[in-house]
This record gives C-alpha cells, structure tokens and sequence, in this order.
C-alpha cells in the first residue's frame, strides 16, 4: 500500500470508523451547544475534512488535524484539535486541487480566490486557497461570510512572479484581505510579505516545527 504523504495545510477526510474513533475520543470535552457543533462535523451529512495541522509529539500512526464548524459561537470559530489514525484518513486533498472544486461565489473573497487562481495560472504559479474558503469549497457549507479573509498558498516561484502577482492581487481586489503563503520545497512556508522585507532570516513553518531560516536558505528555490 502507497504511504500516505501529509502536509501542512492538506484537508484530510477521515473514514466513517476513524469518525466514530474521534467521536469517541472527544465528546467528553464538551457539552451543550459545543457538543451538538462537534456531533454535527463528526457525525452530520456533510463530509468535513480535518486540517492537517503542526502538533507535537510526532508520531507515525497518527496525523493531527483540526476540524471548523461553519458556524460562529460568540463570534468566534470553533476549533476542534484531534489526532486521528493514519489508517483511518480515506484521501488527501490538497490546497492546489481544492481550487479546482465548482463553487458558487457567495462572497467577494471566494471570487477572488477563483479568479487569482486563474490568474496564478496565466503567470506559471501554482496557486491553492485556505482556511473558510477552501472549506467552504471542499464541503459546500457557507463557512464564508462578509468579514472572511482570503488566505492563500502559492508554490515557490521567482522573486519577479511571486511579486507581480502579489501587485496585481491587489490591484484586483484592493476590498479583499488578503494573507499569502509561499511554500518551499523544504516543507517550510512563509509569508510573501517577509520574502521581501529586508531581514536577515524569514519565519518559516513547516508541519514539524516553527523556525528562523536564513534568507540564504530560501533564496536559492527563488530563481
């Protein structure tokens, strides 16, 4: 059987048996409206994916991800962090494919998404979508709304593309908030913002750990 690769970022949709394994395992955290949030991403008729996301200890049977109901409590977002079986991940989508889901633009961040992937494309990079947008695209629940970022995740590339996307990014949608991420070849993603700030080193994270990474160390993927 191929072994399963994971990412930072990667939405994993988890089997039925592993469902009821995390349902177990974290009901008794929570009660009231919390509990019948987390009964309704576990066990409801849509097929929510977890976040794979960084978490220690490392272990090698199982990946930890987070889990986001579509609905606000208090204005916040409720966040579920669990650790399932690798086994019991059923398949991997990652951001680059969920860009690629049919979505019906509800928002303006979400046409943004759409239309900078389109036009990531048109420049030769290689553009994913995030957080409650790719969500909402993955699961087709409203995880959007009018205050939503858009927050997105382009494949390392030269300086020159990554900035004359970032510029026309804004001049396309100057409305939208925007948060990008470039993500290396290393495992490490950054932020485009301190890719061209004039620092000695770039924070770097990766699904291992967070880490100070010589400029050096990322310049040489930027040609």
């Amino acid at each position: 059987m191929e072994k399963k690769v994971f990412l930072r970022h990667d939405l994993a949709f988890i089997t039925d048996k592993g469902k009821l394994f995390l349902q177990e395992q974290q009901l008794h955290f929570y009660q009231g409206t919390m509990l019948d949030m987390v009964e309704e991403i576990l066990m409801g008729p849509a097929d929510i994916p977890g976040i794979v996301r960084r978490d220690e200890p490392i272990s090698p049977e199982t990946i930890p991800i987070g889990f986001v109901h579509y609905l606000r409590l208090e204005d916040n977002r409720i966040r579920i962090p669990a650790r399932v079986p690798i086994a019991e991940v059923s398949h991997v989508m990652r951001p680059y494919d969920v860009i690629d889901l049919p979505v019906t633009p509800r928002h303006r961040c979400i046409e943004a998404a759409v239309m900078l992937a389109k036009l990531g494309q048109s420049m030769n990079l290689r553009v994913g979508v995030l957080g409650s947008v790719a969500l909402e695209m993955a699961t087709g629940l409203p995880y959007t709304d009018l205050d939503s970022d858009l927050d997105l995740l382009v494949q390392e590339a030269s300086l020159e593309r990554l900035s004359a996307f970032a510029e026309e990014a804004r001049r396309l949608y100057p409305d939208v908030r925007m948060d990008v991420e470039v993500e290396f070849r290393n495992g490490y993603g950054v932020k485009i913002a301190e890719i061209f700030a004039d620092t000695k080193t770039v924070l770097g994270k990766s699904l291992h750990d967070v880490a100070l990474l010589e400029r050096q160390q990322i310049t040489e993927y930027l040609s």
